[in-house]
This record gives structure tokens, C-alpha cells and sequence, in this order.
């Protein structure tokens, strides 16, 4: 694992029920708010994913990075993804996604028709109505 410093919490995107749900209605863009806990730079969201192999969801299989370390599986071939973020000026010019504890940002998912892409990008947001 490359050494990283998360500046907010574990959050779900997004899931699928495939054994409810027919993958043809899956929404394809899914916007999460998520607050920030310590302040620094964003250089990237990291991405992973988890399955409940049972109803009851006590059987789960996770490429999460504490979940799976030290795992053949994910030394060879599951892990996590990442998606690098930027911000931009009031210019237009790419600069880094600096964040402040307690500011909130939208992360937003947009999945390829075929559900086997996705991109991820970040976008500044206001509190959520109470």
C-alpha cells in the first residue's frame, strides 16, 4: 500500500442488488456529499468495493484497503483504484483540490453504460439542508 493520509471517511457511492436490481436501471451518474475531517490537498479518491455473497450480508468479499492486505487475491490482481482530482482558478487553470476540515464536497460517479468504467471527480458543495 502506498503511504496515504485520508482526509475524510469511508463513504458508499454507490451499490447495485444484482439479484434484485436489473443492471439496465442502474442510475449512471450518483453524487454523494461527504465531509471533510482533516485539511490538506486532495490528490485522489480512492475506490473499492465490496460484495455480500449471502442475504444476511455476514459473508463479504472487499478489496478495501484494510480488509485485504497481506491477501494473495489482492497482491495479484484485486485492490483499490484511484482517480487523480484537480480544481481549477477562477482562470480556468488546473491547481490542487485543497480542502479544509468540516468543508463538504460532492463526489460524483459516472459510470459507463456497460457499468464497467467509471470516472470520479470532486466538487465543492454546501452543507446539507437540516
Amino acid at each position: 500500500a502506498l503511504p496515504h493520509r485520508p482526509l475524510a471517511p469511508p463513504v458508499a457511492l454507490f451499490s447495485v442488488d444484482f439479484q434484485h436490481e436489473d443492471p439496465n436501471s442502474v442510475s449512471l451518474t450518483h453524487r454523494t456529499l461527504v465531509q471533510i475531517e482533516s485539511s490538506g490537498t486532495v490528490h485522489a479518491v480512492v475506490l473499492w468495493w465490496e460484495a455480500d455473497l449471502d442475504a444476511a450480508g455476514r459473508i463479504v468479499l472487499s478489496t478495501a484497503v484494510d480488509a485485504c492486505r497481506g491477501n494473495l487475491a489482492r497482491d495479484v490482481h484485486w485492490g483499490q483504484a484511484f482517480q487523480l482530482v484537480e480544481d481549477v482558478d477562477e482562470d480556468g487553470t488546473s491547481v490542487p483540490f485543497v480542502v479544509a476540515a468540516n468543508e463538504w464536497v460532492s463526489v460524483v460517479v459516472h459510470l459507463a453504460p456497460a457499468l464497467d468504467e467509471l470516472q470520479v471527480s470532486l466538487e465543492r458543495a454546501a452543507p446539507p439542508q437540516t
